[in-house]
C-alpha cells in the first residue's frame, strides 16, 4: 500500500513538471515570436542581445565581456562578431595594452539596428505582459527570483554552471 507521503511526493513532482512545461513553453512562444520579428531587421535574436549590450556600455566590451553577458562560449562571440562586422554593423579594435583582446563597438549603423531591434523587443514586451496588473507582475517578478535562486543551487550542486 502506497503511503499518504508517496503520494504527496508524486503530486508535488507532477505540479512541478506542470509548472515547468508551462514555463517552457511561454519561453518557446516568446523567443519563436521574437526571432519572428527581428527577420524584419535581418537579426538573429543572439545578433539583437550583442547588439543591445554594446548599445549601452560605454566604450564597447571585449569579446570575453561579450562571451559572458550573453552566456556563450567565446568562439560563439567570435562568430557573431564576424558575421556583424562583415555587416558593418560592429568594428573590432585591439587594446593597445593587450594585443589579445579585442574592444567590440558599434558603428552607426549598428547603432540604429540595436535601437529598433530593442523597440521591437519593447513592443513584445508590452503585449506579453500587458495582460498583467501591476501587482501581477510584481508578484512574477517574485517568483522568478525564487527560480533564479533553485536554478543557482541546482547547477552549483550538480556542477554545471
Amino acid at each position: 500500500m502506497e503511503s499518504e507521503e508517496s503520494r504527496s511526493a508524486e503530486h508535488i513532482a507532477k505540479s512541478h513538471l506542470k509548472t515547468w512545461l508551462i514555463v517552457v513553453e511561454t519561453h518557446h512562444r516568446v523567443c519563436a515570436a521574437f526571432a519572428s520579428s527581428l527577420k524584419e531587421l535581418d537579426l538573429t535574436s543572439a545578433q539583437h542581445e550583442l547588439l543591445a549590450n554594446l548599445l549601452v556600455a560605454e566604450g564597447g566590451l571585449t569579446q570575453n565581456q561579450l562571451a559572458e553577458l550573453l552566456l556563450v562560449t567565446k568562439g560563439n562571440i567570435t562568430g557573431l562578431v564576424k558575421r556583424l562586422e562583415k555587416r558593418e554593423l560592429v568594428q573590432r579594435e585591439s587594446d593597445p595594452d593587450d594585443r589579445r583582446k579585442n574592444n567590440v563597438t558599434l558603428t552607426k549603423e549598428g547603432a540604429r539596428l540595436a535601437k529598433l531591434s530593442l523597440a521591437k523587443q519593447q513592443e513584445l514586451v508590452d503585449g506579453v505582459f500587458g495582460e498583467l496588473s501591476m501587482e501581477d507582475e510584481k508578484q512574477l517578478r517574485e517568483y522568478m527570483k525564487l527560480l533564479e535562486v533553485g536554478t543557482k543551487k541546482y547547477s552549483k550542486s550538480t556542477g554545471f554552471s
